[in-house]
């Protein structure tokens, strides 16, 4: 009897041990899908903030002629000179990637908002560095971005995000405006009409002209209505200042 009551004891003694390490794997596997699940959630939510941030960064660059801050040569409403004077000061490509990236980086944690919506996550992040290209009728962001998740016991990092493209026609915008500034240099103090009529049917953009509140100078406004931001048009300012008083050319 005795023996036998011993043999007893082990049996449940083995089945409480089976039962532990299986509760253990369970419980374990159960706090890794529910992790997988929140870095899914985690990663589409800060994609979405990248893009949105990304748009507002297009639309802030746009009314500002390519840069992040308002350069001296400007005129009074805040304009970008591209040409004054004769002499070209339009930025580069590149030069507008970096100012996109610029505001991205800055701003994005107005959208991230401390991850206020993920209550049942401790997530840390770092600084973001984002690149920023410009194609002829989409912007493709890539940013790196350490970020850690914590939940319980179990932590997990992303750095990359990867190929976030918005529609926008910023291309075609930056090579009009180049062409819109050397019409400039051949007519100087004219604005050639039907240079930027031909400008604006080669790129599909509407192109207008406002007289700014400077003496001899004129804003120049194009306007994307195939890639809207928002479901509003793109637009895009710069301006130029004449060296005398200048005039339409047809």
């Amino acid at each position: 009897m005795k023996k036998r009551g011993q043999v007893t004891i082990f049996i449940i003694l083995g089945i409480l041990i089976v039962l532990i390490i299986a509760g253990f794997f369970i419980f374990n596997n159960y706090n890794k899908a529910n992790l997988n699940s929140d870095l899914n959630r985690v990663n589409s939510f800060i994609e979405s903030c990248i893009k949105q941030t990304g748009r507002n960064a297009l639309v802030y660059v746009g009314s500002r002629g390519g840069h992040f801050s308002i350069p001296d040569l400007s005129t009074s409403e805040g304009i970008p000179y591209y040409l004054y004077e004769g002499v070209d000061h339009s930025p580069n490509r590149e030069y507008v990637e970096n100012q996109i990236s610029l505001y991205i980086d800055n701003f994005i944690y107005f959208c991230l908002d401390d991850f206020n919506s993920f209550e049942n996550l401790n997530i840390n992040v770092g600084y973001p560095n984002t690149k920023t290209t410009i194609e002829k009728e989409r912007i493709i962001l890539n940013t790196k971005f350490n970020v850690e998740i914590n939940r319980g016991e179990n932590n997990y990092q992303i750095e990359d995000f990867n190929d976030i493209d918005i529609s926008v026609g910023l291309g075609k915008i930056i090579n009009a405006a180049q062409e819109i500034i050397e019409t400039q240099k051949e007519v100087e103090n004219l604005v050639c009409l039907t240079c930027l009529y031909d400008i604006s049917e080669k790129h599909q953009l509407y192109i207008h002209m406002s007289d700014s509140i400077d003496d001899n100078a004129v804003v120049f406004i194009i306007r994307d209505d195939l890639n809207q931001i928002d479901n509003r048009d793109y637009i895009f300012y710069f301006a130029s200042k004449f060296k005398a008083n200048g005039g339409i050319s047809e």
